[in-house]
């Protein structure tokens, strides 16, 4: 039962549905191949050296040849290649899945951290970060900005900032995580950070200190942590790309949460479809949503999701935002994007 369910799921993606299909083909193909040889006259083998059949190629002469086991192996092998090739995204960021993508893992190789002068913390370097920064101080500067927002709206609810346990969702390489390190040394904060990137949770493992909870989370909306765990749970762009199951996450999030505990996430509304629509003669744009954000100057209906396994993009309009998440946290408030560096906009709201 769990090999036929994970087999209809593989052919969810379209690059072994493919594969699936020529394989089945190909087995079609060599059972034809089989009946005709049976019923026709034998030939010599010289004669058949000197007179190939004119209905069938040289490829399909040599894989009627050929024992079915090894067309199968051989279907099965130029899936797991095409996954690794073009299907790229997921082991391109090095995602972890319920299947692994090689027979053997080793450790990562990065380059060198790179120390900057006042900070205690190495920065990652440019290989191992996430988004788009030009330097070393742009990358800090962005990350201390929006932990200073991330700060403004959690002291906006919660009654107290002492002792606070707060968790990145979506962390990378710690961007944001690391500004908070003031607060782990001084107040005693508990610091987590999760991110699917295991690479990136890997090289935090390395070179962040031990008071930084950092590990690697999965696609399912399933997280390792008693209930009432956090008192602050943030991320920065991930409901944007969360197509599958987004409510569920909600309400795992909801989960772990602290009564009266704040969830700040990002989302794209009205304001990045326009963002995009303004970009749209960007490939990576194009690449992302396809001709829909292109074609539609403004967002078609109340909200959007669109993509696969691979890609994916989701939009909701301010007030569905409100109304849905409304279900799962209270006092449910949708801002304006930052001044800087962000055209998403930030939703805050609070656990019963």
């Amino acid at each position: 039962m769990i090999r036929n369910a994970l087999r209809a799921m593989s052919l969810a993606v379209p690059a072994i549905k493919r594969l699936s299909d020529q394989r089945d083909s190909l087995l079609r193909e060599v059972e034809a191949l089989k009946a005709e040889k049976a019923s026709a006259p034998r030939q010599t083998a010289e004669m058949r050296s000197r007179t190939p059949a004119p209905s069938r190629s040289n490829d399909s002469a040599a894989i009627a040849r050929s024992d079915v086991e090894a067309i199968v192996a051989h279907a099965i092998e130029a899936a797991k290649q095409d996954i690794r090739s073009e299907y790229t995204s997921l082991p391109r960021f090095a995602y972890h899945l319920p299947f692994d993508y090689e027979m053997q893992t080793m450790p990562p190789v990065f380059d060198e951290p790179v120390r900057v002068d006042g900070e205690p913390l190495p920065l990652p370097p440019v290989a191992e970060r996430h988004g788009s920064t030009t330097t070393d101080q742009d990358y800090l500067d962005w990350g201390r900005y929006e932990r200073d927002i991330i700060l403004g709206y959690a002291r906006d609810v919660l009654p107290s900032m002492e002792r606070i346990s707060i968790m990145d969702f979506g962390c990378s390489s710690g961007r944001i995580l690391r500004h908070f390190y003031p607060e782990v040394k001084e107040n005693q904060w508990q610091v987590t950070g999760v991110d699917v990137s295991a690479r990136r949770i890997e090289w935090m493992r390395r070179n962040f200190p031990p008071e930084f909870q950092v590990y690697t989370g999965s696609f399912l909306p399933v997280m390792p942590f008693e209930d009432n765990t956090f008192d602050i749970i943030y991320g920065m762009s991930v409901f944007t790309h969360i197509k599958y199951l987004w409510d569920l996450w909600l309400l795992e999030l909801r989960r772990i949460l602290k009564p009266g505990g704040v969830l700040i996430q990002s989302v794209h509304t009205e304001h990045a479809w326009d963002y995009f629509v303004d970009h749209a003669d960007d490939p990576a744009v194009r690449d992302s949503l396809g001709p829909m954000i292109i074609n539609h100057k403004q967002m078609p209906a109340d909200f959007v999701y669109y993509g696969d396994l691979d890609k994916n993009q989701v939009f909701w309009k301010k007030d569905i935002v409100v109304e849905f998440w409304g279900r799962y946290f209270d006092d449910v408030k949708v801002y304006p994007p930052p001044e800087r560096y962000s055209y998403q906009n930030w939703v805050v709201a609070r656990k019963p």
